[in-house]
């Protein structure tokens, strides 16, 4: 039965039953009904607001992932917040496969920010789909998220292939690699000389000058870099000492016959040296050949 009611039932009881008595005890004794009734509410019927308490819930960036074998890939973690939820939560991962591992390592803490989550597949690493589940707990509370991570099979040689700028000012138009010395040689024509670049450092160590330097070559011996030039001559560059230590002029071809004006003049574009020591060139088109 409800205070409204039986302020009703009260109040139809009193006056009945008080009319004898006199009238100004009637009127105090309906006066604390009166109090009585406002402190049940009148009557009137309205409830209090009801308070929620704090939660949270916890949410993946992204439903699946695909990493190549040697590689990584990052994921992203949220923490949403509800009614005043305030604190960090403690979130750990279960279902990583075998050479799969996660940065932070788990169980790892992730505040209202988020957290970014770094996975690294190994070379070795199976194949294939697994399901990553994440479970956060803080303050009693817990919640759960999860996403796919597939291990998949990358092109051959790419997790170790680095390409290296190396600043030359010109366009080399030949290379030659060193091995014993564990560098290159580069001709640049416009500057009128062979680079050489150590690949310890990855830097144009000298600049050695030759003219109209075009094609490169090693020796038999691999004690020098053979250098055909568009001007008629060919050098020979020491690999140890880096300085030109002979050169060959060609000499230019006799005038008459079929040969045009200015095309008795050779262009030794590129030397080979064979295993019994003679040398080959090879003219630069448009030059007469060789």
């Amino acid at each position: 039965m409800t205070c409204t009611s039986l302020w009703h039932i009260r109040k139809f009881t009193l006056c009945r039953f008080l009319q004898p008595l006199d009238i100004l005890n009637a009127i105090v004794v309906c006066l604390l009904l009166s109090l009585f009734s406002a402190s049940c509410g009148g009557g009137s019927g309205s409830s209090g607001s009801t308070t929620l308490p704090p939660s949270f819930s916890i949410s993946v960036g992204t439903p699946s992932i695909s990493i190549d074998q040697g590689q990584s890939g990052t994921i992203n973690l949220s923490v949403n917040e509800s009614n005043g939820f305030n604190q960090s939560v403690s979130v750990s991962i279960t279902g990583l496969p075998n050479g799969v591992t996660s940065a932070p390592a788990s169980p790892f803490t992730v505040t209202s920010s988020g957290q970014a989550v770094t996975l690294t597949v190994s070379a070795s690493a199976q194949l294939g789909a697994s399901t990553l589940e994440f479970e956060a707990s803080g303050a009693g509370l817990s919640s759960q998220a999860q996403t796919s991570l597939s291990v998949t099979q990358g092109p051959p040689g790419l997790p170790n292939d680095r390409t290296t700028l190396i600043r030359t000012d010109d366009t080399p138009l030949a290379i030659v690699y060193d091995a014993a010395h564990q560098q290159l040689f580069a001709s640049a024509l416009h500057l009128n000389c062979v680079d050489v670049i150590s690949l310890a450092t990855q830097e144009v160590v000298q600049c050695i000058p030759v003219s109209g330097a075009l094609g490169l070559s090693l020796s038999s011996d691999g004690t020098k870099v053979l250098v055909g030039t568009q001007v008629g001559m060919v050098a020979w560059i020491d690999t140890t000492s880096l300085q030109v230590v002979e050169t060959d002029v060609i000499p230019q071809l006799p005038q008459g016959g079929n040969l045009g004006a200015g095309q008795t003049y050779v262009s030794p574009a590129q030397a080979f040296q064979a295993a019994n020591g003679k040398i080959l060139l090879f003219s630069n088109w448009g030059y007469t050949d060789l």
